[in-house]
């Protein structure tokens, strides 16, 4: 079944993308389990605020799975985030 081609989350900001956010779509063998990658083409900087803002997020039905990586010390910390029910404005991460 291709259910997956039908399926479009709404978002409030579609087609954002920039220096520190970014969507890339999977290949084709897991484009029916994930919807999309999300990232930063550049490493986090504690300067950069200029990128820095809060972002309206809406529920969108999708899950994320969250990678951090500190290069500084040689870690990865990963963080599951279900679905969420509820608009809010997120820590300004974007």
């Amino acid at each position: 079944m291709n259910l997956h081609r039908l399926y479009h989350p709404i978002t409030a900001a579609p087609f954002m993308h920039n220096e520190v956010y970014a969507e890339y779509e999977p290949c084709e063998a897991l484009k029916p389990y994930i919807r999309c990658f999300w990232g930063s083409r550049m490493p986090y900087r504690t300067d950069a605020q200029d990128f820095l803002r809060s972002q309206i997020i809406i529920p969108d039905t999708c899950v994320d799975i969250i990678f951090r990586v500190y290069s500084a010390d040689n870690r990865i910390v990963g963080t599951f985030c279900g679905i969420d029910d509820r608009t809010f404005l997120s820590a300004g991460v974007f």
